[in-house]
């Protein structure tokens, strides 16, 4: 690009990727985690969940907290449902 007319030439192609630490527990996160990560790199390869927890200890901890707390906001919201029903 040149520049004209008091554009500035802006370098072409994707910026990189800005590793940062999530701010929540939170499922959505767990790829930056592991982004982030330096013991699982882009060719990693988990073939099991004992593999994840070997490779990558916080992706692990970061996914199973994420189910246990969907597990008990399902349970919650079947508990007000049968509560619903019960009082109708």
């Amino acid at each position: 690009m040149s520049q004209a007319q008091g554009v500035t030439a802006v370098p072409e192609g994707p910026t990189p990727p800005v590793a940062t630490k999530p701010t929540t527990v939170d499922a959505t996160t767990a790829g930056q985690a592991a982004q982030s990560n330096s013991a699982a790199g882009d060719s990693t390869t988990i073939s099991s969940l004992a593999d994840l927890r070997r490779k990558s200890p916080k992706v692990y901890n970061m996914l199973i907290q994420s189910l246990g707390e969907k597990i008990c906001y399902d349970m919650q919201k079947h508990n007000d449902r049968l509560k619903q029903q019960m009082s109708a």
